[in-house]
C-alpha cells in the first residue's frame, strides 16, 4: 500500500476511535442518563479567630492599646487622639495616620516633643513579665529611639 493511503486510513480509524458510537463493530449508541449537576465542595468557614489571608487587609479595629516592657510604654489609640504612658509622665498626642495595612495597622501621632509610630500585626503575643497573652504583636517607636517588641489589644 501506498504511504499516504496508510496515514489516511490511520487518521480515518482513530477519528472513528474517538467519536462515540462510530466504531466499525459498535451497535446502536449507548443512552446515557441527563447530567446530574455534581454538588461543589464547599470550604467550611474558617473559626472566628483565624487570621485573615495574607493578601486581604487585616481586619484590626482603628483603637487599641499597646505596651511594651523596658521601656514601659502604653500608647491607647483612640479616635483622633494617642495617649503615650511612660516613666517620664503621659503624652496626649494628635493622631497623624492610623493605616489598615494587609497584615496590620500603622499609627503615627506627634506632639511638641516628637513622635510616636506604633505597628500593630495579627500575631499572639505573650508579655514577657506578666505571661498575659494578647492577640495582637506591637513595634513602639518613640522620639525616634530604637524600636521595642510588645503585645496589643483592641479597646
Amino acid at each position: 500500500m501506498n504511504i499516504l493511503f496508510r496515514y489516511h486510513l490511520g487518521l480515518i480509524l482513530v477519528a472513528l476511535a474517538v467519536v462515540p458510537g462510530c466504531t466499525p463493530d459498535a451497535g446502536p449508541a449507548e443512552t446515557k442518563a441527563p447530567a446530574v449537576p455534581v454538588a461543589t465542595r464547599q470550604e467550611p468557614a474558617p473559626p472566628p479567630d483565624s487570621p485573615p489571608p495574607l493578601d486581604a487587609i487585616a481586619n484590626m479595629a482603628p483603637n487599641f492599646v499597646a505596651s511594651t516592657n523596658e521601656p514601659f510604654w502604653t500608647v491607647s489609640v483612640q479616635d483622633r487622639a494617642v495617649v503615650l504612658t511612660g516613666l517620664e509622665g503621659k503624652r496626649v498626642m494628635q493622631l497623624q495616620s492610623n493605616e489598615a495595612l494587609f497584615d496590620g495597622r500603622n499609627v503615627i501621632a506627634i506632639d511638641a516633643l516628637g513622635r510616636v509610630e506604633v505597628r500593630v500585626t495579627p500575631r499572639a503575643c505573650q508579655d514577657s513579665m506578666s505571661g498575659e497573652n494578647f492577640p495582637f504583636t506591637a513595634r513602639v517607636t518613640v522620639d525616634q529611639e530604637a524600636p521595642v517588641l510588645g503585645c496589643a489589644r483592641a479597646q
